[in-house]
C-alpha cells in the first residue's frame, strides 16, 4: 500500500528509537530519578459539588390605542454533583479509583398574553432532569517477582428526561398538548490484563534536586546534599502530597513546614533568612512538574465491552373530528435503540527511562486485535400505528497497532521541550444488514502519522519564546465489495495537517 510505503521511514525512526531508549546504554552521571520509588500511601476525597439558579422576567407593554401586551418567564435549574476519588501505592499494588455522579434539573415557564382583539395566550412550560453515573479504577496486584494482574473495570450509566407542555388560546387543530424525549444509555468494560514490569512516578524526586539546589546556591545550605539528602525529602514530598486538606492555604502551610522539618533533621539547614522560605515557596509552586516516571511494564489479555442505549421522543396532539368539536387525541413516537458488544485481545509494551535529571524518553508500542457486534433499530409511530420499521446489524472484526516515542528536555523549571512522533494503523472489515436484506461485505483502513513540538524557553528575566508545531497525516481507505458481477466501491483520502504558533517576548525596560 503507497500510504505504508511512505511511512516506512517514520516507523523505521520510531522503531530503532524505541529500541535505543529501552536499551541499558543510556547511563546519568548524576542523581538518579530511577532510584526513587515512591513510599507506601493512600490519598482519599470525597467532595460535592452543588449548584442552584433562578431567573424571572416580567414585561408589561401598553401602546397608543390601549393596547396591552404582557409576558412572562422564569427558570430555575440545579446541580449536583458528588465525586470519590483514591489513590494507593504498596510494593503489591498501584492503583486509583474514581466514582462520579451528577444529578442535574431544569423548569422553565413563558407566558405571553393579547388583548387585540381577541385576547390570545401563548403559554408553556418545560422540566427536565438528568442521572448519570461513572466508575473507572485501575488496579495492579504485584508479586514479589514484580508480575501482576491488571483489573480496569468501567461503567457508565445514564438517564435523561425532558417534558413540555401547552396551553395556547385560541387554538389552532391540530394543537400540540404535550411532547416529551426519554433517553438512557449504559456502558460497561473490564480489562483482564497479565504482566510484568513496573512504572513509578519520580518527578518528587527531581522537585527535591530543584529545592536542593537552589538553596546551595544561596547559601541557605549548611553542607551539599547527598544521594540519601535527596531521596529522604522526596519520600516527605510524596507523602505530604497524598494528605487530604480541606482548604488550600492550609495545606500549603502544612506542605512548608513539613519541606522544613525534614531539611532541619538532616543537619542541611543553615541559619535561615528569608531566601530561605522565598525559595521552598517558589519550587513547590513551580517547580513540581513535568510529570516524569521511570521504569517498563508490559501486559497482555481480554477486553470484554457491552453496551446498549436508548431514545424516545413522543408528541401528543388533540383535533377535531371531521370538524365536529369532539376532541381527538393522538401520538407521534420515534423510537431508537441501540446495543454493541466487543472483544479484544491486547497487549502493550511501556517504557519510561530519565536520561539524567534533564532528558526524558517515553515509548509506547501497542497491538489489538478485536471483535464488534452492534445493532441499530428504528420504530416510528404516526397517531398510534407503527409505519417504519428499521434495523442495521454490523460485525466488525479489527486489528490496530500503534508505536510512539516522546523525547522531553527539562533543563530547569522554567524550560521545557518536547518531540512526539507516533504511527498508527488499523483496519476494520465485516458486513454490514440492513433490515432483511442480503449482507455487504465491506473494510476501512486507517494509517495515522503524527509529529508534535512543544517549548516553552526561558532565556533570560527578559527573553521568553514558546513554539507548538503539530503536522498530522491520515490515509483512508474504504471498501464496500460487490457481489456477483457488481464492481468494488473503493474510496480513499489522504488528509494532512499542518499547525504552528509561535510567541515571542522581550521586556525593553
Amino acid at each position: 500500500m503507497q500510504s505504508l510505503k511512505q511511512y516506512s521511514g517514520l516507523f523505521t525512526v520510531i522503531t530503532l528509537s524505541f529500541i535505543l531508549l529501552c536499551s541499558k546504554s543510556f547511563g546519568q552521571n548524576e542523581f538518579k530519578l530511577s532510584d526513587y520509588q515512591n513510599p507506601d500511601y493512600t490519598y482519599h476525597a470525597l467532595d460535592l459539588g452543588f449548584g442552584l439558579q433562578s431567573d424571572n422576567i416580567i414585561n408589561q407593554t401598553v401602546d397608543r390605542q390601549s393596547v396591552k401586551q404582557s409576558s412572562n418567564q422564569g427558570a430555575a435549574s440545579f446541580n449536583a454533583s458528588p465525586t470519590y476519588h483514591v489513590a494507593k501505592n504498596n510494593v503489591h499494588y498501584q492503583g486509583s479509583t474514581m466514582l462520579s455522579m451528577n444529578l442535574s434539573g431544569a423548569w422553565s415557564r413563558f407566558t405571553s398574553e393579547n388583548d387585540q382583539g381577541i385576547n390570545s395566550r401563548t403559554k408553556n412550560r418545560s422540566g427536565s432532569y438528568g442521572v448519570n453515573l461513572g466508575y473507572y479504577s485501575t488496579n495492579r496486584y504485584y508479586n514479589s517477582k514484580n508480575q501482576f494482574i491488571e483489573l480496569i473495570p468501567m461503567v457508565h450509566a445514564g438517564f435523561n428526561y425532558f417534558g413540555q407542555k401547552f396551553d395556547n388560546k385560541p387554538v389552532t387543530y391540530p394543537e400540540r398538548d404535550w411532547n416529551r424525549s426519554r433517553s438512557g444509555q449504559f456502558d460497561l468494560a473490564m480489562a483482564l490484563m497479565l504482566g510484568k514490569g513496573r512504572i513509578e512516578a519520580v518527578q518528587d524526586a527531581r522537585l527535591a534536586v530543584y529545592i536542593l539546589e537552589d538553596l546551595h546556591k544561596s547559601g541557605d545550605l549548611s553542607k551539599q546534599a547527598d544521594g540519601d539528602d535527596i531521596l529522604a525529602l522526596a519520600y516527605k514530598i510524596t507523602s505530604v502530597k497524598n494528605k487530604r486538606y480541606f482548604d488550600a492555604r492550609l495545606r500549603k502551610i502544612a506542605e512548608i513546614n513539613a519541606i522544613d522539618s525534614l531539611i532541619a533533621s538532616r543537619g542541611l539547614k543553615n541559619t535561615s533568612g528569608a531566601s530561605y522560605y522565598t525559595l521552598l515557596n517558589d519550587n513547590w509552586d513551580h517547580a513540581n512538574g513535568p510529570l516524569r516516571s521511570a521504569g517498563q511494564r508490559f501486559s497482555f489479555g481480554l477486553v470484554p465491552q457491552f453496551s446498549g442505549s436508548y431514545y424516545t421522543d413522543t408528541y401528543h396532539y388533540y383535533d377535531t373530528v371531521s370538524g365536529i368539536p369532539l376532541n381527538q387525541h393522538y401520538s407521534n413516537e420515534n423510537k431508537y435503540q441501540t446495543g454493541a458488544w466487543g472483544l479484544d485481545l491486547k497487549a502493550t509494551y511501556q517504557c519510561e527511562k530519565p536520561v539524567s535529571l534533564s532528558w526524558q524518553h517515553s515509548g509506547m508500542a501497542s497491538l489489538a486485535y478485536g471483535l464488534y457486534h452492534s445493532s441499530n433499530q428504528i420504530h416510528i409511530y404516526e397517531k398510534n400505528v407503527l409505519i417504519t420499521e428499521q434495523e442495521n446489524i454490523d460485525n466488525t472484526p479489527n486489528a490496530y497497532g500503534i508505536i510512539s516515542h516522546r523525547l522531553g528536555y527539562y533543563p530547569n523549571s522554567r524550560t521545557s521541550l518536547s518531540l512526539n512522533a507516533s504511527l498508527a494503523y488499523s483496519r476494520y472489515w465485516g458486513d454490514s444488514q440492513y433490515n432483511q436484506n442480503a449482507k455487504i461485505k465491506n473494510g476501512r483502513q486507517y494509517v495515522d502519522g503524527v509529529l508534535q513540538f512543544n517549548c516553552r524557553y526561558y532565556v533570560s528575566p527578559q527573553l521568553r519564546f514558546s513554539i507548538d508545531y503539530l503536522a498530522d497525516y491520515r490515509y483512508i481507505r474504504q471498501v464496500e465489495y460487490g457481489s456477483q458481477g457488481s464492481n468494488d466501491i473503493i474510496n480513499s483520502s489522504n488528509n494532512f495537517l499542518s499547525q504552528l504558533i509561535a510567541s515571542l517576548t522581550y521586556s525593553i525596560f
